[in-house]
């Protein structure tokens, strides 16, 4: 148990005068707590998107205003669920033509285009365990930490593990003349598969605005 059903119970506890002091219970309810924070920070970090950026700092980005897609996008993975999944390949084929459209470029024929566009996703399943142990002794002897002390009362070993899937999208910038990558997007983050449809193409659209919104580079 953690959280306040935790809280309670040990409340009750005492309340039926069990062997265990105020100032332990106190102490420990404290400890319950942090663990609590900081599990739940982990899971905020990870679900932060990450977002890198890279370019050809020699390349004039100025007269770009006319794009085309580049031949045999999307880019197969290899990963045949994936490469399948006909509906998030063109939820994010049609996001990156709406960003597109929307801040001005035009959609020409490919030997006309002022730059090719492309992308490439990948979904992976990872797993994190946090391990937390948290114990408590005698007035000054007791804290936070990773292990056995040997303290009176012992204490709590918890282990929390946290499945998820794991996704990274790149839209490339590629130059129709000389077929040569000019400027590259990187997001990576948490992939929810059990969303409903209107969530997923929204969650694309962020992702998608978030990458491009650094294209040009200033």
């Amino acid at each position: 148990m953690i959280g306040m059903d935790w809280i309670e119970y040990e409340l009750n506890r005492v309340n039926k005068k069990d062997v265990l002091p105020k100032w332990r219970l106190q102490a420990m309810i404290k400890i319950k707590l942090f663990s609590l924070l900081t599990f739940l920070f982990v899971l905020y970090s990870c679900s932060q998107r990450n977002i890198i950026i890279d370019y050809d700092p020699g390349t004039s980005f100025a007269n770009l205003k006319t794009y085309n897609w580049v031949p045999g996008t999307p880019i197969k993975t290899g990963n045949i669920k994936l490469d399948s999944n006909s509906l998030k390949h063109s939820r994010i084929k049609t996001g990156i033509d709406n960003w597109l459209k929307a801040h001005g470029y035009e959609k020409q024929q490919q030997s006309q285009a002022d730059f090719l566009v492309t992308y490439y996703v990948t979904v992976e399943k990872k797993t994190e365990v946090l391990v937390i142990n948290d114990y408590y002794g005698y007035p000054g002897n007791w804290g936070y930490g990773y292990g056995y002390r040997g303290y009176y009362g012992g204490g709590y070993v918890r282990q929390y593990v946290n499945e998820y899937n794991y996704g990274t999208l790149i839209i490339d910038i590629v130059d129709t003349n000389t077929k040569k990558l000019m400027w590259r997007g990187t997001i990576a983050g948490h992939v929810y598969e059990s969303e409903r449809p209107e969530k997923k193409i929204a969650r694309i659209a962020k992702a998608i605005d978030r990458i491009l919104k650094n294209f040009p580079p200033s």
